[in-house]
């Protein structure tokens, strides 16, 4: 069986010259930045980040970092300009994940600007014909001229006096710029984010961490397990720590700690649980540890597993809790690591698909008609929250048909599948063994494995495929695929399927289907949906 491998941050430019640093140095680099921006440091934090730009001024870790700190200090002007940077970035590197985020602040604070189709065709192609029609494009080049990232590119506000008195809390920061204004004379008052409490499901989950101590949450790729995690530590108050592992596969036991405790200070696991003891001490009671990402080296993560089996059951005045938010590393994690890792026999659920009655309140949250539409969103998206997100920040109309075109050349599905059936390829997964056998399974009308009886277990194709939302189970148990779009993404029908769709006009949609306008008020509401379950 191969474990799961964790995607590879953006490799540097090519080395200029022999004085250039190597990734070790990048990392420690970045990971020293991260520290100074949880601080409030943030002079300190750019400092670190010139010192790449100067060997490798396209550095997007560096960019995406430069981004965080002008938002963070209030420094809108280099925000602007340091989000065109990321994006340049990741249209020319086709980096479609990892672009949603800044394509969404970008729609949200200038959505006429004038490269945004010119961004859209790459990371977003079937919003660019209906959103964007008629549009100018200006193509991001091999000579498009970036912002400077010198030390006079590099401007910012006034750090705060009391930075290191008040420092942030552990949850990573989620950035957000000011948003201007529809008019001078109506400035936009922030909506409250459209969600959904599942107060039931949140019940009985917080139940068995009070009784247990432990719960691993599994869910498929962009499924909603972190932002149930989130909703099952506000009880918790201010007593929660939250540990989000580097994104790095080959990074050292210091680095990895020192991104986990956001202190420089914390270079060895022991020190870790010395530095979750302390801190925990101070608010005293219960305290909630969150393992957000299951990222880094495997072997980083085992380790971690035993010392905080060890941090749970030494005597303390503190009960520490440990809630696990993951995907499929994190269920190989429950079936490869020895029994007195923290993660062995810990209670484990899954984040069930949203309801036609749950999209029907997401719809109404940002003021669409859920009770007419709630029902063909749901078939089209299977209640998967990534594809709800995509439905949600698209443009077009909510009838199925339509729906399943959008999302069967959207980034969220077409990228899981072709990354799925290449990390296939690397791992040597191969005939029955292989996601491309199981699909071509299903689209043959043929039964394949049942998800339940398989555990969670990896080595399984159809395990692997639910885990990136292809699959899922239906209410007999069935393995199937998650939606429509799965299916014509597979068969090569979404090209035909997005014409099809770009040429229908008026009489051709069904009767009363609405589209979403890319207005600026409806793209705030959606994008605050998007913040809150992500």
């Amino acid at each position: 069986m191969t474990a799961p491998v964790a995607a590879s941050p953006v490799a540097p430019a090519p080395a200029a010259a022999a004085a250039q640093p190597g990734r070790e140095q990048f990392f420690k680099l970045l990971t020293e930045t991260e520290v100074y921006v949880k601080y409030g440091l943030h002079e300190k934090a750019l400092k670190h980040l010139r010192k790449i730009f100067a060997v490798d001024p396209e550095n997007l870790d560096a960019h995406e970092k430069a981004y965080q700190i002008y938002v963070a200090s209030g420094n809108v002007a280099q925000a602007s300009d340091q989000l065109l940077n990321v994006l340049r970035l990741c249209t020319r590197r086709a980096e479609v994940q990892r672009a949603q985020p800044y394509l969404a602040t970008i729609f949200q604070q200038n959505p006429g600007h004038p490269e945004l189709p010119a961004f859209l065709a790459v990371l977003r192609p079937d919003d660019t014909a209906s959103a964007l029609a008629g549009s100018q494009v200006e193509w991001v080049g091999e000579d498009t001229i970036f912002v400077d990232s010198n030390d006079e590119g590099l401007v910012l506000a006034d750090e705060p006096l009391d930075a290191l008195e008040h420092p942030p809390d552990d949850e990573p920061t989620r950035v957000s710029a000011p948003v201007a204004p529809e008019s001078p004379e109506a400035p936009l008052v922030p909506l409250d984010p459209p969600h959904v409490r599942r107060t039931a499901l949140e019940a009985e989950l917080t139940g068995i961490l009070q009784r247990e101590h432990r719960l691993v949450l599994l869910a498929p790729e962009e499924g909603g397990a972190r932002s149930l995690a989130r909703r099952l530590a506000e009880p918790y108050g201010e007593r929660v720590t939250w540990l989000a592992p580097p994104n790095l596969p080959d990074c050292t036991e210091a680095d990895y700690c020192r991104a986990l405790a956001g202190a420089a200070s914390v270079t060895s696991f022991d020190a870790l649980v010395e530095h979750l003891r302390e801190r925990a001490g101070v608010l005293g009671r219960e305290h909630l540890l969150v393992l957000r990402y299951a990222w880094g080296p495997l072997g980083h993560l085992d380790t971690l597993g035993k010392h905080l089996r060890r941090l749970m059951e030494e005597p303390s005045k503190v009960e520490f809790h440990l809630l696990v938010a993951g995907g499929e590393r994190a269920a190989w994690l429950l079936h490869n690591v020895p029994k007195f890792s923290v993660y062995k026999d810990a209670p484990r659920r899954e984040v069930p698909d949203f309801t036609v009655d749950e999209v029907r309140q997401l719809l109404d949250g940002v003021r669409l008609d859920g009770t007419r539409w709630a029902g063909e969103v749901h078939e089209a998206t299977g209640g998967h929250l990534g594809l709800l997100k995509e439905v949600l920040l698209g443009a077009g109309a909510l009838d199925r048909e339509s729906v399943t075109a959008r999302l069967a050349r959207s980034p969220s599905v077409r990228g899981a599948l072709q990354d799925r059936l290449r990390e296939d390829e690397r791992n040597g997964y191969t005939d029955k063994r292989s996601c491309r056998f199981v699909l071509e399974e299903l689209l043959a009308g043929r039964p394949v494995e049942a998800l339940e009886p398989l555990d969670h277990r990896i080595e399984h194709p159809e395990v692997r495929l639910y885990f990136s939302g292809l699959v899922r189970s239906d209410a007999e148990g069935k393995t199937v695929l998650r939606c429509q779009a799965v299916e014509a993404r597979r068969q090569g029908r979404a090209g035909a399927q997005g014409r099809a769709a770009v040429m229908k006009t008026g009489p051709a949609l069904p009767s009363g289907a609405p589209t979403i306008p890319f207005t600026r008020s409806r793209l705030r509401v959606a994008c605050a949906f998007v913040l809150h379950h992500s």
